[in-house]
C-alpha cells in the first residue's frame, strides 16, 4: 500500500490539480501492470497473474495493491515483480508531483465484496509501521521481502 504525500487541497485549484495527477497516475499504473505481467513477468509469476491477477485498491490518496495466492504459492518472482511496481509508483509518481510512500506485507487479509475495505493482520502491522515512519520516502519492506528497495529521505 502506498499513500501520497503532501496532499494539496486548501483550494479547488489544488484539489482539481491533485485529482487530475492522480487520476493520471492511477490510469498509467493499472497499464503498466497489466503490460508487466503480460510482456516481462517471469513464467511462474505470469502463470499466477494469469490465474488471478491483482487487485489495485484506491482508498482516498492511498493505493492499495492485494493479490491473493493459496498458502505456498509465494515465491521469490513474486517479490521481484512487487520490486518492479513498487519501483514504478515511486518514479512515475514523482515525475507526476506525487510523493508517495508505502509498506509492502505478506500475510493474511480480508475484503470485501466491493473491494473498497481491506482488513487483516498484514494491513495493520504495516499501517501501524507506515505512520511512524514520517520521513520515509519510497516502501518499507516487510522483513523478509529481500530486494526491495527504500528511500529514505530526512
Amino acid at each position: 500500500m502506498v499513500d501520497v504525500l503532501g496532499v494539496g487541497s486548501k483550494t479547488l485549484a489544488e484539489s482539481r490539480d491533485f485529482l487530475q495527477r492522480f487520476t493520471k497516475f492511477e490510469v498509467l499504473l493499472r497499464d503498466y501492470t497489466t503490460r508487466f505481467f503480460k510482456d516481462h513477468a517471469p513464467p511462474k509469476i505470469k502463470k499466477l497473474y494469469e490465474m488471478r491477477g491483482l487487485d489495485i485498491v484506491i482508498l482516498g490518496d492511498t493505493i492499495v495493491i492485494l493479490w491473493e495466492l493459496k498458502p505456498g504459492k509465494i515465491q521469490l518472482d513474486l517479490f521481484y515483480a512487487f520490486q518492479v511496481i513498487l519501483a514504478y509508483i515511486v518514479i512515475s509518481g514523482l515525475q507526476l508531483g506525487l510523493a508517495f510512500r508505502g509498506a509492502f506485507s505478506v500475510g493474511k487479509f480480508m475484503q470485501n465484496d466491493g473491494g473498497r475495505t481491506v482488513v487483516g493482520p498484514a494491513v495493520h502491522r504495516r499501517m501501524n509501521e507506515l505512520f511512524r515512519c514520517a520521513g520515509l520516502l519510497g516502501v518499507k519492506p516487510q522483513r523478509a521481502a529481500v530486494g526491495v528497495g527504500v528511500a529514505v529521505a530526512d
